[in-house]
């Protein structure tokens, strides 16, 4: 899904340049994006990584009438692995509503 996508991409702009603004529009309904966009914004330039934090390994989507979820599976920073998703609305707008570590 293009917007899942682009929302990683976004969290990775804003971890290279601490610009969350459009981290923070995609996820206002979002606690733990909220965290992250807090802790972004928190980091010295010094303390900035120069590439992606979260790499795309693969993507599942999943649909209902009440939201849609993302799984996925990213390589971090440094070659880690982890599984992570999201909740999001059903509709464009799309925002994310929450975001959760998935424990392999």
């Amino acid at each position: 899904m293009a917007f899942a996508s682009y929302w990683v991409d976004a969290f990775n702009y804003a971890a290279i340049t601490g610009d969350e603004k459009t981290l923070r529009q995609l996820s206002r309904q979002c606690d733990a994006c909220t965290r992250f966009a807090d802790s972004i914004g928190d980091l010295k330039p010094s303390e900035r990584p120069e590439g992606p934090t979260w790499k795309i390994r693969s993507m599942v989507v999943s649909r209902d009438d009440v939201a849609t979820d993302v799984k996925f599976d990213l390589v971090l920073l440094g070659g880690e692995r982890s599984t992570v998703a999201f909740e999001m609305t059903p509709n464009a707008p799309f925002t994310i509503t929450d975001l959760y570590r998935v424990k392999s």
